[in-house]
């Protein structure tokens, strides 16, 4: 085997282990996204319940000013506000892992079929020369005989 196939061989081999890592980082990512999620939920439903018990709240003309009461309680929220946060950062962690995972991904399923041309080729060969021994010996018989 020449040393290009040797390199292709050992990189297809080191690709799992790179991407173990990544693949279990992704996943605490997901179950942090998740729990951030669930309790910015939880904490969006208190804030809304606290200003439902709001005599502002009570007070407002319409229903219009009352949404607008609800979503305003909500932005403002420190709790609200720092969940959204972390959530829009665990997203994009999420995303720089995903990336990182595609592009070894597709560098193991070039590598795998280079290495499978590769092989085609070396078959290819074989079969060839096996013909043309055959033929070769089959001359020699034909002449002898």
């Amino acid at each position: 085997m020449d040393q290009a196939v040797t390199r292709r061989v050992q990189r297809l081999l080191e690709l799992p282990g790179l991407m173990e890592p990544l693949v279990k980082q992704r996943t605490a990512l997901r179950a942090e996204r998740r729990s951030t999620e669930a309790k910015l939920k939880r904490r969006v439903a208190e804030v809304r319940r606290l200003v439902l018990e709001d005599d502002a709240y009570r007070a407002a003309a319409n229903q219009t000013e009352r949404d607008i009461i609800l979503e305003a309680a909500v932005v403002e929220d420190d709790d609200c506000a720092r969940l959204a946060a972390r959530l829009d950062q665990l997203t994009t962690s999420i995303e720089k892992v995903q990336g990182e995972l595609e592009l070894l991904d597709h560098e193991r399923k070039a590598l795998k079929a280079a290495l499978e041309r590769e092989y085609a080729a070396v078959i290819e060969r074989a079969v060839a020369d096996r013909v043309l021994a055959d033929v070769a010996l089959a001359g020699r018989t034909k002449g002898v005989a």
